[in-house]
This record gives C-alpha cells, sequence and structure tokens, in this order.
C-alpha cells in the first residue's frame, strides 16, 4: 500500500527542471503525482491459509468446549449475555420488543443477528462473532500499515488474530467483537479522508455502544475543512438517525430507556473491576467523581491529540480512559481498548516495559478473580479485598497509559 507520505515524497521529487540519470526530463505531471491514493478495501487478508484456518480452528474448539463446561462445570463458560440475546430473539421471532426478556439492554440488531440460533444452531451467533473477530485482523493490518513495516503490521495482525482474551471473549458469546471491528472501520476510514464513510461507521458505532461518542470531537477536529466535516456530521446522522429512528418507531420509549439511558446509571457490586467498586457498595459514590474526571480527560485528550497522524493513538487512550474511570468495568470492555492498541503496538519504543507492566496489569486481575468468585458463587464477604484489588488495578491501568504516552513514536506518518 502505498502511503500518503510517500505519494507526497513522489511529488517533491518531480520538479519538472530535474532530469532522470539518462538526461531525460521527467514528463508525469505533478498534479496527477499528489493525488491522493484510492482506497481500495480488499479482504484479502494479509496472512496465510494456514493462519486463517488455525485460527478459526481454535475459536470452534473453544466453543466446543464452552459446551462441555457450560454442561458439567459449576461455572459456565458461556456468557450469561449471550442467553440473553437469545431469548430476545425468541421476542422478537414472535413479534415483541427485544426488551421483554428482562435485563436486555442492547440494540435490537443483536438479537436480530442471533435469531440463526433458533433456527440453525444454539451456538450459530458465537461463531458469527467469532468470525467477524477474525475479520478484524485485516483492519488491524490496514491500520497499522500506515505507521509502520508491512511485516511488523502483519504481525499486529497476527497479535490480534490469536489474541487470547479476543479469543475467548468472542466464543463465550460476548458481540463485543462487532463493535470492535465498526470502531477500527471508522479510524481506517478516517485516515483514508473518507469523511462520509467515517461518519457513517461513526454513527453505527454509536448506536451499537454508546462509548464511540467520545470520539466523535477528535476526529471532528481532525478534519480542517468545513466541507469535509459537513460529510462527517451528515454520515454520523444518517446512519444513528436512522437506526434510531426505526427502532424507536418498532420499540418506543422502552428502546431508548434500555438501550441508552440504563447504562448512565448502571451499577454493579458483584463483578466490577472498576475503581467506584467499593464506594457503589457502599453507597457512598458520587456522581461527580463518576463522570466529572471522565469528561475532563475526554476533552483534554481530544483537543491534545486530534491531529490525523496522532489520531489512533488518541482513539486508544480515550477509551482506555473511559474504561478505566468507568463505574462499571467488566473482561469484556479491555477488548474495546486492546483492539485500538493492537494496530498501534508498532509505534511504541521500549515495548519490554510495556509488557512488564502487562504482565502485572494480568497478575493483578487473577488476585482479583478468586475474591471475586468467592463473592459473586460463594456470598463469601470479601468485599474490602476486592475493593483493595480494584483500587490496584486502576493505579496499574494509569501507569501503563502514562508510559505508552511517553513511548509512542510512529515510523511513518500518514499525512
Amino acid at each position: 500500500m502505498t502511503t500518503r507520505r510517500q505519494v507526497a515524497a513522489a511529488a517533491n521529487s518531480a520538479n519538472p527542471t530535474d532530469k532522470t540519470n539518462d538526461n531525460h526530463v521527467l514528463t508525469k505531471p505533478v498534479e496527477e503525482l499528489s493525488k491522493p491514493p484510492r482506497v481500495q478495501f480488499s479482504l484479502n487478508l494479509p496472512l496465510s491459509g494456514k493462519h486463517l484456518v488455525s485460527a478459526l480452528i481454535l475459536r470452534l474448539i473453544l466453543i466446543a468446549v464452552g459446551e462441555v463446561v457450560d454442561k458439567y462445570l459449576h461455572v459456565p463458560y458461556t456468557d450469561v449475555d449471550y442467553h440473553i440475546f437469545t431469548d430476545a430473539a425468541r421476542y422478537v421471532r414472535k413479534g415483541f420488543a427485544p426488551y421483554k426478556r428482562d435485563t436486555y439492554r442492547y440494540t435490537p440488531l443483536i438479537s436480530y443477528l442471533c435469531l440463526p440460533n433458533l433456527y440453525v444452531h444454539d451456538s450459530f451467533a458465537k461463531v458469527l462473532f467469532s468470525v467477524v473477530d477474525m475479520l478484524t485482523s485485516l483492519v488491524v493490518y490496514k491500520i497499522a500499515l500506515l505507521f509502520s513495516t508491512p511485516k511488523l503490521a502483519r504481525i499486529s495482525s497476527l497479535v490480534w488474530l490469536y489474541n487470547p482474551i479476543a479469543l475467548i471473549i468472542s466464543s463465550r458469546g460476548n458481540a463485543d467483537s462487532i463493535i470492535c471491528g465498526l470502531v477500527l472501520l471508522t479510524l481506517y476510514y478516517r485516515l483514508h479522508n473518507k469523511s462520509l464513510l467515517t461518519g457513517l461507521f461513526l454513527g453505527l458505532s454509536i448506536h451499537c455502544r454508546m462509548y464511540p461518542l467520545i470520539f466523535s470531537l477528535p476526529i471532528f477536529l481532525s478534519y480542517r475543512s468545513y466541507r469535509e466535516r459537513t460529510r462527517l456530521v451528515l454520515g454520523t446522522l444518517l446512519s444513528l438517525g436512522s437506526l434510531t429512528g426505526i427502532f424507536y418507531y418498532l420499540y418506543g420509549d422502552e428502546f431508548i430507556a434500555e438501550t441508552y439511558l440504563y447504562h448512565l446509571s448502571r451499577t454493579d457490586v458483584k463483578h466490577n473491576y472498576s475503581v467506584h467498586f467499593l464506594s457503589q457498595y457502599l453507597n457512598v459514590s458520587s456522581p461527580l467523581l463518576k463522570f466529572v474526571p471522565q469528561l475532563v480527560l475526554q476533552v483534554v485528550c481530544s483537543v491534545r491529540f486530534f491531529n490525523i497522524n496522532d489520531l489512533p493513538l488518541c482513539l486508544f487512550l480515550q477509551t482506555y480512559l473511559f474504561v478505566t474511570f468507568s463505574p462499571v468495568l467488566t473482561c469484556q470492555y479491555f477488548m474495546w481498548y486492546i483492539s485500538l492498541l493492537i494496530p498501534i503496538l508498532p509505534t511504541i519504543v521500549h515495548i519490554k516495559q510495556i509488557a512488564v507492566r502487562f504482565a502485572i496489569w494480568v497478575a493483578i486481575q487473577l488476585l482479583w478473580l478468586v475474591p471475586a468468585y468467592y463473592l459473586e458463587y460463594r456470598g463469601v464477604d470479601v468485599f474490602i479485598y476486592v475493593g483493595v484489588m480494584s483500587a490496584a488495578f486502576f493505579l496499574i491501568n494509569v501507569n501503563i497509559i502514562v508510559k505508552l504516552v511517553q513511548f509512542y513514536q510512529p515510523m511513518k506518518k500518514v499525512l
């Protein structure tokens, strides 16, 4: 793929007065060389068939093992949300709202995607989410290629393909692989200056999950012309407005309340990594402490890193900060920022220092999981211990954020 930097370099070298070594004047017009590269999103993955087959087999094995675990072990493998998706699909099939299924608080699109669970096989959507997870590796490669070499971009693609967190979460039946793919497509088309497509995918992302709304400001600021900003806004309103309007027409206020408003006041005192865990349990949490730091950090990050060459880092930091400071934090949220981290991994120097911190990040989670199991499944009073480990998890996340900003150094620039 020809990067914009390479195109610019070619244009600069094409001065009409310059001559080639055989004394022939270059006749190709500068204007022709200055045209931006045409975006051609090929579905040919930059990976060998062996990798694709092995990655698919690995996901199918995890899905099959999950079925056995669910049947014979006390702690299920399948995400509880997957059963909720399938139950919601049953209501949709009968002509009711998916929200008739208690605790269904997602876009109705997910329940429609799970309809084949009722007709084909009850694991159909798990396979679908896993395939989307695999295809996301293509977008990872395309983004990483703009900032690094083809070899490093391919490594980034493989890291996503075999990422254990993504593997487990998608094979458990969690639909977040879809939102990760949509967010990465939003970033991809912005890096290729396709403002209308950027807006369409941004709106679709916001419809599926509210958190991509935080990307609106830096993406808007990254466009300099009024025309491109207008196209971005129109694309966003078109996809977000159309889907929201259709489902509001079908399901009314219940759709708005369950899909969006519920998440603004959600609390969880059983399986929650958040630093707010203990204060929520003690019922002393303050809305000011929950949302003001979030708002300030998002605005500062947007204004500081909205430049097109820093935009991948910006979206990653925004997501990491959003998840880290969120009142509710579960393991599926890790996919949100890991999907944005992997494409920029080649731009991180001192990667060993990040690896050490990541090992600490994993260790703290394991120390959190043991008492969390006894709290949720055995009813043992270990709230204080879980709260302490949640605070430790918060601190290591903050440290990782600081170091990633310090170690960020792209090899190439988009513009």
